[in-house]
């Protein structure tokens, strides 16, 4: 697994650039040995919307503990074009932790979240309302095969907004 750049609880950030793995997994560890349920919400949050905060708030209001692992710039650019992300690793990253129902956040260096579904013994993967157990949508496949037998999927019931339609009709009324 290849976690790169920060991890951040609350407002106190901390800059890692090895090791992420085994912190993370020793945040879930210590969570998990306090009886608190953990979920987990993944995804790139370039043009942080409404919709965004209110499938944080729709999460958190089901765990003790949410961590947000936010798709790499690489990752970002491979499936969304050369213009994104809009916004930096970094940039990325405070936006999301200085939302009040996130308590971590941290940026995770994959297409997908199948590494820390696999690996991270969490109570709860949430996804958006763009999403649903039959999408064909490959990331997704992989992920629900990875999903350990603690863990329950959550299709948020959120109402459904896009990033990438916002900055494509942001794009075409700047080009007329």
């Amino acid at each position: 697994m290849d976690f790169k750049l920060a991890f951040q609880y609350k407002s106190a950030i901390k800059l890692h650039t090895q090791g992420m793995n085994t912190y993370i997994q020793h945040i879930v560890s210590f969570h998990n040995a306090k009886g608190k349920t953990i979920g987990l919400c993944h995804g790139c949050f370039d043009l942080l919307h409404a919709g965004h905060v209110l499938h944080f708030k729709y999460a958190k209001s089901k765990v003790d503990i949410l961590l947000v692992s936010i798709t790499g710039s690489h990752f970002v650019t491979k499936a969304k074009g050369s213009i994104r992300p809009l916004f930096s690793d970094g940039d990325r990253l405070q936006i999301v932790g200085s939302i009040r129902f996130v308590d971590y956040a941290f940026i995770h260096n994959e297409a997908d979240a199948t590494s820390l579904l696999r690996e991270l013994p969490i109570d709860y993967y949430f996804k958006g309302p763009d999403y649903n157990v039959e999408s064909k949508h490959m990331g997704l496949q992989q992920e629900i095969k990875a999903l350990q037998p603690r863990t329950k999927i959550v299709f948020t019931p959120t109402l459904k907004h896009s990033s990438s339609e916002y900055i494509n009709e942001i794009m075409n009324i700047s080009q007329n």
